[in-house]
């Protein structure tokens, strides 16, 4: 049986199609989890989010980490805060420029943990309820394709309150 050429160019083009869409609903190796030591804060006062990313899979798993002491998971841990009316709040840090990150391995079953000092980074002085998220960028290392080689993996969502 002779092949086309363009026979050969569409099942190539099927089979690519075919691994990027496994690529995509592979499992996620990590989950992130937040709290706070402090769910209910004076206004002005610090709060502070624990970030705490966990490999689930059955293999080591390659994460980022910000470089230096911890207190900085907000370098490689993108926090969101809303209000109770679910609008964004107000970012008062400065943008990071020249993330500093390296890649960490973390062993099956174990955890990555940091934190951040959220009141730092958004203005939550205003009395009331705050709904908390934040999503870690996990790489594929060895994935060549732009569209599935970053991951954003969410977290639970964290409820603090702010009182006079």
């Amino acid at each position: 049986m002779i092949y086309k050429p363009r026979s050969v160019v569409a099942l190539t083009l099927l089979a690519s199609c075919l691994q990027i869409s496994a690529l995509a609903q592979q499992r996620v190796p990590i989950t992130v989890t937040i709290s706070t030591p402090t769910p209910v804060a004076k206004s002005g006062t610090e709060i502070r989010i624990d970030v705490s990313v966990m490999n689930t899979s059955d293999q080591p798993v390659r994460i980022l980490k910000a470089l230096g002491f911890d207190g900085q998971a907000d370098l490689v841990n993108d926090p969101h805060v809303f209000d109770a009316k679910g609008e964004p709040v107000a970012w008062i840090a400065g943008r990071h420029s020249g993330l500093s990150r390296k890649t960490i391995t973390v062993e099956p079953g174990k955890s990555e943990d940091d934190f951040m000092i959220l009141s730092k980074l958004y203005d939550m002085t205003k009395p009331g309820a705050y709904k908390v998220v934040v999503q870690h960028e996990l790489e594929h290392f060895g994935v060549h394709h732009p569209d599935e080689r970053f991951q954003f993996v969410r977290s639970n969502e964290l409820q603090i309150t702010v009182t006079e």
